[in-house]
C-alpha cells in the first residue's frame, strides 16, 4: 500500500510538473506573439520612413542651419529606426556633408510621455562608431534647451568634410574620446559642455609656417577640454611626436565664425630632432594666429 501510495505521488508530482511547463511554454509563445503583433501594428500605424521624417522636421526646426538626409529606413527589434546612408551638413559650410553607412535610431517611451524627444543613436561613419544619446524638447513651451552625450572610436579624421570645412585646413588622424553637451539649439556659444578625446597618429597642416613647419606630424594628441560662456577652455593638451612635443591650456573664445575666434593659449614645445625646448604663448585669431617664443 505504501509503494502505491508513492507510486502515485510521483506520478501527481510529474503530472504538476507537465503543466507547469507547459504552462511556461504557452506564456512564452502568447508573449512573443503579442511582440509581434505590437511590432506589425506599429510598423502599420508608424512606417519607418515616415517616423524619420518627422525626427527631422523636428531637429530643423531648432537647427534650421543643419542638412539631414537618408537613404532608407526601417523598424528593428528591440523596436528602434535603422538607416542607410545617413547623410548629414551644415548650409552655410558647402563641401561639408558627412555620410553614415548606417544608423539606429531608439527613442526611449518615457521621454516622449512627458514631451521630450530622447533618442539612443549608434552610428557607423567615418570607418568608426559614435555612440551618442541626444534629448531635444517637443513641447512648444520649452525653452529650446537640448542636451547630448556619447563616445566615438575609430573615428577618421581625414575622411571628415565636415571637420575641413569647420577648420579651414588639413586634419588627420584616428579619433577616440567622450563627449556632452547641453545648451540652446539656436547659439552653440551660449551652452555648455566637455569632452576628453586622444587622436593617434596624426597631422595637421598650419595655416602657416611656424619654426620650419608648415605640417605637424603627431604619435597622440591627448586633451580635455570644456565650453563655457562661449569660451573653450583648453585645460589639458598634450602632444607627442618625433618631430615635436609639447603642452597648452589656455582658453579660445568663440567668434561669428571659427576663423574669428581669439587664441589665448601659453605651453612649452620640444624640439627632439633640434636639441631645442621654449616657453610658447598663441594669441590672434584662429586664422591669424600670433606666436611668440620666450
Amino acid at each position: 500500500m505504501t509503494d502505491e501510495r508513492q507510486a502515485g505521488g510521483g506520478e501527481q508530482r510529474a503530472g504538476k510538473r507537465t503543466r507547469a511547463v507547459g504552462g511556461i511554454g504557452s506564456l512564452i509563445f502568447y508573449a512573443a506573439f503579442a511582440v509581434v503583433m505590437i511590432l506589425l501594428f506599429l510598423h502599420v500605424l508608424f512606417p519607418a520612413p515616415a517616423v524619420v521624417d518627422f525626427l527631422i522636421e523636428k531637429l530643423k526646426e531648432s537647427r534650421p542651419d543643419i542638412m539631414l538626409s537618408y537613404g532608407s529606413a526601417r523598424l528593428v527589434f528591440p523596436p528602434a529606426l535603422s538607416l542607410a546612408d545617413l547623410q548629414g551638413g551644415i548650409v552655410s559650410l558647402p563641401g561639408s556633408r558627412c555620410r553614415a553607412e548606417k544608423a539606429t535610431m531608439r527613442p526611449l517611451v518615457g521621454a516622449l510621455i512627458r514631451g521630450d524627444l530622447l533618442l539612443e543613436n549608434n552610428i557607423r561613419a567615418l570607418g568608426g562608431v559614435v555612440d551618442v544619446r541626444v534629448d531635444l524638447p517637443l513641447k512648444r513651451s520649452s525653452s529650446g534647451l537640448f542636451g547630448l552625450e556619447g563616445t566615438c572610436a575609430a573615428i577618421d579624421l581625414a575622411a571628415c568634410d565636415l571637420l575641413r570645412s569647420v577648420t579651414g585646413r588639413e586634419i588627420a588622424g584616428i579619433l577616440d574620446g567622450t563627449f556632452s553637451f547641453r545648451g540652446s539649439s539656436r547659439d552653440l556659444k551660449e551652452g555648455g559642455g566637455k569632452a576628453s578625446f586622444v587622436v593617434r597618429n596624426g597631422a595637421v597642416k598650419l595655416m602657416k609656417e611656424m619654426i620650419g613647419f608648415d605640417r605637424v606630424a603627431f604619435d597622440a594628441l591627448e586633451a580635455e577640454i570644456r565650453l563655457e560662456e562661449g569660451r573653450i577652455l583648453v585645460d589639458r593638451c598634450v602632444l607627442r611626436g618625433r618631430q615635436i612635443k609639447g603642452s597648452l591650456t589656455g582658453a579660445v573664445r568663440i567668434g561669428r565664425a571659427m576663423d574669428d575666434s581669439g587664441l589665448a593659449l601659453k605651453g612649452r614645445l620640444e624640439l627632439p630632432l633640434m636639441g631645442r625646448s621654449m616657453n610658447v604663448v598663441i594669441a590672434g585669431t584662429v586664422n591669424n594666429p600670433l606666436v611668440r617664443f620666450r
